[in-house]
């Protein structure tokens, strides 16, 4: 009896072909390119909201359409690290439990 070689393929690229996934991933690299260039000018820009804001000692920036607001934000957060390192290291696995999620990567 001979083997048969395992399917590593999904159902769903068995229905797309080479030339079509080639496109789609195409499009992928394309608009994600688009998108870093239009995001490091939102960076930039929202930098210089924030000098500007800072040196004027203001929090809160007011435009005709628009509003931006700079200030400090508290936030209090467990350290489970040093919690666990304090002897506490049966709670920690008392208390903490996995989690799953799907993660797409491009490159």
């Amino acid at each position: 009896m001979t083997q048969s070689k395992p399917n590593t393929t999904s159902r769903k690229e068995q229905v797309m072909n080479r030339t079509e996934i080639n496109e789609v991933m195409k499009t992928i690299a394309e608009y994600a390119r688009i998108a870093e260039e239009a995001q490091k000018v939102v960076d930039e820009n929202k930098e210089v909201l924030k000098a500007y804001m800072a040196e004027a000692e203001l929090t809160e920036l007011i435009g005709d359409e628009h509003k931006a607001t700079y200030k400090e934000v508290i936030s209090n957060r467990f350290d489970s690290a040093a919690f666990k390192k304090a002897g506490h290291e049966d709670l920690y696995k008392a208390f903490t439990k996995p989690s799953a999620s799907m993660r797409f990567t491009f490159a």
